[in-house]
C-alpha cells in the first residue's frame, strides 16, 4: 500500500464524516461519524508506526493518556486522542504533507462535499433562521466546516472560493462573520509582508483565556443590571452582542473554574458531560444565576472540563503537532481558526484537527 493511498483514505474519511454524514440526525441514535473517524485513524496510525518500525516518546505519551481515559470512563471513544499522535506523524513527514496538499488541490471529492453543503442547505433551509447548513446543522460548527472547505476551494479557483466565502454568511453565525473579517484583514494587512510576520500562539492562548474570564465577569455584571437581551434570530444576531446566548457561552467558563475549586478531586479525572450539567445547575442555582444546559465553548476550557489537569499535556502534544504546519504564508487561515478555538472550542479536536490542518497545508506556500 502506497502512502498516497493512505492519505486519500484519511482525507476522504475526514471530509465524509464532516460534510456527507447527516450527523445531526444519526447522532440521536449512534455517533457513526466519530466511530468511522476512529477506525480510520487507528488503522492509518498503526500502519505508519509498523512501517517506521519504532514508537516515539510522543506516541507513548498519547497512548498512555488515551488508554487511561478509556479505562477510567469505560468508553473507547477516548481513543480519538490517538488522532493527535497520527497528526504528529503525518506533519513531520514532508512527503505526506505534499500528498495531503495534492489531494486537496486535485481531488473531486472536495466538490462532492460542496454539493452536499447545498443539499443540506435546502433540507434545513430556514432552520433556526439560517439559510446555509451542513449535516452538522449547528450554525457555528457548520460555519467552521464551510470556512475550511471554501478556503481550500479558493486555492483551486479564487473567484469561486471568494463567492462561496460570501455565501457562508448565510449561516448567520457571528463566529463565521468574525472569522471572515479576520481572514480579509490579515490578507490585506500582510499581503506583501506575510513572510516577515511570526505569530506566537502560546502567548495568544494565554491572553485569550484572560480575555474570556474578563468577558464572563462583564456578562455577569450586565445580567445583574438587567442589560442582557433575549436570544436573537436572523440578521439581528450580527448586531446584538449582549444577549443570553453569549451570556451562557462566556459565564460557563468561570462556572467550570468554580466547580473545580469546590471539587478538587475531579482535577485528575475530568468531568463527564452529564456530571458537569448537574454540577453547573447546582452552582448557578446556588448563586442566583440562570442555568442553561451548555458546555464550555472554548478549546482550552472544553478540554479542561473533559480531562482536568491532563489537558495541559494534551495541549502541549497538540501544539507540537500543529506547529509543524504553521508558517508565515498561512497566517490568514491560522488566525481565523485560532478565533474558532477561542469562541467555539472547535478546530483542534477529533476530525476538526485534520480538517483545519488540511486547510493550513493547502494554503501553505512552503509545502511543495
Amino acid at each position: 500500500m502506497k502512502n498516497i493511498n493512505i492519505i486519500n483514505l484519511l482525507c476522504s474519511t475526514i471530509l465524509f464524516c464532516i460534510f456527507i454524514v447527516p450527523v445531526d440526525l444519526l447522532n440521536k441514535y449512534f455517533p457513526v461519524d466519530k466511530y468511522i473517524f476512529l477506525a480510520t485513524v487507528l488503522m492509518t496510525y498503526f500502519f505508519i508506526i509498523i512501517k517506521s518500525g519504532k514508537i516515539k516518546m510522543f506516541d507513548f505519551a498519547i497512548f498512555i493518556i488515551s488508554i487511561f481515559f478509556c479505562i477510567l470512563k469505560r468508553d473507547v471513544s477516548y481513543l480519538h486522542l490517538l488522532g493527535i499522535g497520527l497528526a504528529n506523524r503525518l506533519f513531520e513527514n514532508k512527503r505526506l504533507l505534499v500528498d495531503i496538499k495534492t489531494y486537496c488541490l486535485t481531488s473531486n471529492f472536495i466538490f462532492i462535499c460542496l454539493f452536499f453543503v447545498f443539499i443540506y442547505s435546502i433540507i434545513y433551509f430556514g432552520h433556526d433562521g439560517r439559510y446555509l447548513n451542513t449535516g452538522l446543522v449547528d450554525p457555528n460548527t457548520s460555519g467552521l466546516a464551510i470556512f475550511s472547505l471554501f478556503t481550500i476551494i479558493r486555492c483551486r479557483s479564487k473567484k469561486l472560493g471568494n463567492l462561496l466565502l460570501i455565501f457562508g454568511l448565510l449561516t448567520l453565525s457571528k463566529s463565521y462573520l468574525l472569522a471572515i473579517i479576520i481572514y480579509c484583514f490579515v490578507k490585506f494587512l500582510f499581503y506583501k509582508k506575510r513572510h516577515m510576520v511570526k505569530i506566537n500562539y502560546c502567548f495568544l492562548s494565554c491572553v485569550s483565556i484572560v480575555f474570556l474570564l474578563i468577558l464572563s465577569s462583564l456578562f455577569i455584571y450586565m445580567e445583574q443590571e438587567n442589560k442582557i437581551r433575549s436570544y436573537q434570530y436572523g440578521i439581528n444576531r450580527f448586531v446584538v452582542f449582549f444577549d443570553y446566548s453569549n451570556y451562557h457561552r462566556f459565564t460557563v467558563n468561570t462556572n467550570l473554574l468554580a466547580i473545580y475549586n469546590e471539587n478538587k478531586e475531579l482535577l485528575m479525572t475530568g468531568i463527564d458531560e452529564e456530571q458537569f450539567y448537574n454540577l453547573n445547575a447546582n452552582y448557578t442555582h446556588r448563586n442566583g444565576r440562570i442555568f442553561y444546559r451548555i458546555r464550555p465553548h472554548n478549546y482550552f476550557f472544553s478540554y479542561f472540563r473533559i480531562y482536568g489537569l491532563w489537558s495541559i499535556l494534551i495541549f502541549v502534544l497538540t501544539y507540537q503537532s500543529i506547529k509543524k504546519v504553521l508558517n508565515y504564508s498561512n497566517n490568514m487561515i491560522s488566525l481565523p481558526i485560532f478565533f474558532y478555538l477561542v469562541f467555539l472550542g472547535l478546530g483542534l479536536n477529533s476530525y476538526w484537527l485534520y480538517l483545519t490542518s488540511f486547510t493550513l497545508i493547502t494554503n501553505s506556500e512552503e509545502i511543495k
